[in-house]
């Protein structure tokens, strides 16, 4: 422990048919102390989800926001025969390349309100050999003034996807590897911090894997112990998890 964050070391591959052995183990291992090995740093850009398809977007009502199929699909045609966004019986996450002049005005328009979006012409955007009949939703220039509460939340998460595509800020993150020895025994361990935070202000991530500031060779007392765990079985198979295994009911997971 350091500055008040704790860093789990963990035997993953130690298991042992009773408690005992285990504990000796951890009491031989507590004997010494842990040494920082190895710092390494890097910086990553991290690039934001594609536009959505129908399903995705229920999909991330569901999981996000407790929303199920049934619900969120009359709040997403609502909002199509409104004019707020595209037509949404979709089943694909690109747009075709035909409609760059129309995200280019859409682009204009939401920038007026105060963003500061870019046009991006990318593949991973705009594929048209991957269009079957209608492209990925997206907001329309008809931007609302006044929604209900769900619509409003449905309303923000295909916005939000949209501008994270387009955003000029890009993500970068700084990711650490921490190499620790305890006798023989190594850890790595990866941390992560956001430099800029570019799309994650629209479509948030909790980064959990916070590690303090250690130095090359700097050591530390440990304490292990010995975990008893039983087996459980597999959780219920939530709405979005069944949607995703219907899209890809061949997939090996």
């Amino acid at each position: 422990e350091k500055e008040n964050i704790k860093i789990p070391l963990i035997l993953k591959k130690e298991k042992f048919s009773n408690k005992e052995n285990a504990q000796k183990l951890a009491e031989k291992l507590n004997k010494n102390k842990a040494k920082v090995e190895k710092i390494e740093k890097k910086e990553v850009k991290n690039y934001p989800k594609k536009l959505f398809s129908l399903s995705k977007l229920q999909e991330e009502l569901s999981k996000r926001h407790k929303m199920n199929f049934e619900r969120s699909m009359k709040i997403i045609q609502k909002l199509y025969e409104e004019g707020y966004v595209t037509y949404p019986r979709t089943n694909t996450e690109y747009l075709a390349e035909a409609e760059k002049d129309r995200i280019k005005e859409l682009i204009r328009v939401i920038n007026e309100k105060g963003y500061n979006l870019e046009f991006k012409d990318s593949k991973k955007i705009f594929d048209t050999s991957k269009v079957e009949s209608h492209s990925a939703l997206t907001p329309t220039i008809k931007l609302p003034d006044i929604l209900s509460k769900e619509e409003e939340i449905v309303y923000q998460v295909i916005f939000n996807r949209f501008i994270s595509n387009f955003l000029v800020e890009e993500a970068v993150l700084s990711e650490t590897t921490l190499t620790i020895k305890v006798l023989d025994n190594e850890f790595k361990l990866k941390g992560t911090e956001i430099i800029s935070p570019g799309f994650y202000q629209y479509e948030p991530k909790k980064f959990d894997n916070q590690l303090p500031n250690l130095n090359e060779n700097e050591e530390f007392d440990v304490n292990f112990i010995a975990i008893e765990k039983e087996t459980e079985p597999p959780k219920k198979v939530t709405e979005s998890e069944l949607s995703t295994h219907l899209e890809h009911p061949f997939k090996k997971e």
